[in-house]
């Protein structure tokens, strides 16, 4: 029985999150927030540059280097042999480095 007080309240409380947003929002978005400028701030000036994947050097972080990372952490645990995994994180953290050097230019 308390299974189905906990799924009938899960299902409420999905519901609830679905549907209070829903009841609060603008019935029309703003103008400023479909302009392609961050956060909905009003736009001014020009756009610098328009790239699809702007971010694309932080996500190149996060998921390629911080994977590097935590195996070579992982590597160090097992092993005995520290200079690789140092070699390892400096050779990450260069290539990293220059991506996100070109990726400002």
């Amino acid at each position: 029985m308390a299974w189905l007080i906990f799924l009938l309240l899960l299902i409420a409380g999905v519901a609830a999150m679905l549907i209070v947003p829903a009841l609060f929002a603008p019935a029309k978005g703003e103008q400023a927030k479909d302009v392609r400028f961050e956060a909905g701030n009003p736009p001014f000036g020009r756009v610098r540059r328009r790239m699809a994947m702007q971010y694309l050097a932080y996500v190149y972080l996060a998921v390629a280097i911080e994977a590097v990372a935590g195996l070579a952490f992982v590597y160090y645990l097992l092993t005995s042999n520290v200079l690789d995994i140092v070699v390892a994180i400096l050779a990450s953290a260069a290539t990293a480095y220059f991506i996100v050097r070109e990726h400002g230019r």
